[in-house]
């Protein structure tokens, strides 16, 4: 049986198609598994984020943020854009960062941080 040039090519494509498939099927289950995985915070807690659930600029990866309030009731982001990646979200943590000496607060999901572990002095 012979192959041809075509035959090649197209089986390498499914091969690095079925490839990348692959990754992000595992890559994608991990974040759910992640996501999924419910830590518990309370106020003065040092948070950062879970490993590929970083969706804001701050705190930077590695750097905590501090918990100052943690709502019961979460507040539903008002964004009313069904295309916009925050729509809906239940932001249940407002935490304090420090950005060049001054601290900032934000809303976070809870379910994106997890504690922060070793040391904040020098930070």
């Amino acid at each position: 049986m012979t192959f041809s040039r075509r035959d090649f090519v197209a089986g390498y494509v499914q091969g690095v198609a079925d490839g990348i498939i692959r990754n992000v099927s595992v890559g994608y289950v991990r974040h759910r598994v992640e996501m999924a995985t419910k830590t518990s915070f309370k106020k003065g807690d040092l948070v950062t984020w879970k490993d590929g659930l970083r969706d804001r600029l701050h705190p930077e990866p590695g750097w905590p943020a501090i918990v100052l309030d943690i709502f019961i009731d979460p507040i539903i982001d008002p964004v009313q854009d069904t295309q916009s990646p925050t729509f809906r979200r239940e932001f249940d943590l407002l935490c304090g960062v420090v950005v060049g000496g001054v601290m900032y607060t934000y809303f976070f999901e809870s379910r994106r941080m997890r504690k922060f572990e070793g040391s904040a002095e020098g930070l």
